[in-house]
């Protein structure tokens, strides 16, 4: 673990310090046969302690905030002696364990007056409000940039959820959520969470599970982050050993998801509560999503909340259609060199298309038309 070295004389026992850790500290960090089991104890950044000497390499570390743990710290050689850093992961010191489900507020305001946003109150109200009468699968829409994945997070605190296993669509989502749900995301920092709550144990599945022995992994954890097809592929006697394994099931993205798959997954965990996050009703494949629509919070909405910054609309009127990737791309190089001008340098121009031939096709038209730029094609998986 890296972190910047922790002077400590036994004569000032204990002694405040400030621990600068490069990584994150983990309760528990493993490799397992089907994906990464961690805990995270402490997100990377600078965090004062109070170093209090234990036995031998083991030391106490308390935060003002009211964290604790115990951590071996392995002492420099040559001119670093009389240095420690951290090795390994930390342990929970003794005491009074405390569940991430004390202290939720729904009403919280962290610093600045961050507070959840009007959307994302809507949708858990709502989600409790179904839950009073029906289990049957809901559906949330929420455009993009209002919160959604802190609304996944607040549900499962505030329905005190024994189990979760969010669904997303991609491998570079699955971590990306994960890294939410391990550290509980913006909730401390809105003040739904105290400061001390524990973080949940997060598994994110690489492999599908194969083997009874398997579901251990699935059992020690609180929040499991999957792709669809590692489950749709376990073999039938295990999907009969998951089907109560969670409380809430959440699919991310829920329009990329197939019907298929959708209905694969209903059918496993149709004693769950199960919840399909999305920007749109719609399917890619144009199918309207199943489930009942529970909340739609519309753009014009989250426009009118100040979700998001100003936008600009820069309208190109042509209509001849082997003109018209010409024209879009000659008014948007224009904002852009506009933006430059006016000292805007770290703006980008980023061109969407439908498919993987259509943008392939456009990086070549690009690199023609604009020589000077650098230019970058990427395919998101999707």
């Amino acid at each position: 673990m890296n972190t910047k070295q922790l002077e400590f004389e036994s004569s000032q026992n204990p002694r405040q310090e400030v621990l600068e850790f490069d990584d994150p500290l983990f309760y528990q960090n493993d490799n397992t046969p089907i994906g990464w089991l961690r805990h995270l104890a402490l997100d990377k950044g600078d965090w004062k302690f109070d170093a209090t000497h234990k036995a031998g390499e083991t030391f106490t570390l308390t935060n003002p905030i009211g964290l604790s743990f115990e951590a071996e710290l392995k002492e420099g050689k040559g001119k670093q002696k009389g240095t420690y850093s951290i090795r390994g992961c930390v342990t929970r010191a003794k005491g009074k364990k405390q569940s991430f489900f004390e202290g939720v507020n729904l009403h919280g305001s962290g610093k600045g007056d961050w507070k959840l946003r009007p959307a994302q109150l809507g949708a858990v109200h709502s989600l409790l409000a179904h839950w009073s009468l029906s289990t049957e699968p809901s559906t949330i829409v929420l455009p993009t940039g209002t919160g959604k994945t802190e609304t996944m997070l607040v549900t499962t605190l505030i329905d005190q959820a024994s189990r979760t296993l969010v669904i997303v669509p991609t491998r570079d989502l699955k971590d990306q959520i994960a890294e939410k749900f391990m550290s509980w995301g913006m909730l401390r920092k809105l003040g739904v969470l105290p400061n001390e709550a524990p973080n949940p144990k997060v598994l994110v599945l690489k492999k599908t599970i194969t083997e009874a022995s398997h579901l251990a992994y699935i059992n020690a954890a609180d929040v499991v982050v999957a792709t669809p097809a590692l489950l749709a592929r376990a073999p039938e006697p295990i999907k009969t050993k998951l089907r109560k394994a969670f409380s809430h099931v959440y699919f991310d993205e829920a329009h990329h998801v197939v019907a298929t798959e959708w209905d694969e997954i209903k059918r496993l965990f149709s004693e769950s509560k199960i919840v399909q996050f999305t920007a749109t009703p719609y399917r890619n494949d144009r199918k309207p999503i199943e489930g009942n629509l529970i909340y739609n919070y519309p753009l014009s909405q989250a426009l009118a909340d100040k979700c998001f910054s100003p936008i600009s609309l820069v309208v190109v009127d042509e209509r001849h259609p082997r003109k018209k990737d010409k024209a879009i791309a000659d008014a948007a190089m224009a904002r852009l060199q506009e933006d430059r001008a006016n000292g805007l340098t770290r703006h980008r121009m980023m061109v969407r298309a439908e498919t993987r031939s259509s943008a392939e096709a456009l990086y070549k038209k690009y690199q023609d038309w604009f020589p000077e730029e650098r230019i970058a094609l990427v395919h998101s998986g999707i």
